[in-house]
């Protein structure tokens, strides 16, 4: 669903934008921006998805009593 709602998002902050120039509207042009903050969000979002769907290893753990933790300074 994040990926619908990351595409969704992109898709109406294009259209928004494309109808803002046309009709000289700065009304709709702020909130084609406002959308593309939000699009931003759910991007990060589903890099941070992607980040901790990856399996742990020695080197990159959560574990924080773990030596991998620790020897970060």
């Amino acid at each position: 669903m994040l990926f619908v709602s990351l595409g969704l998002t992109v898709a109406f902050v294009v259209v928004e934008t494309i109808a803002g120039l046309h009709a000289g509207s700065l009304a709709l042009l702020s909130d084609a921006g406002h959308n593309f903050t939000d699009a931003f969000a759910l991007l990060l979002a589903a890099i941070g998805f992607y980040i901790q769907s990856r399996p742990a290893d020695q080197t990159k753990t959560s574990d924080i009593s773990g030596p991998a933790f620790w020897s970060r300074s």
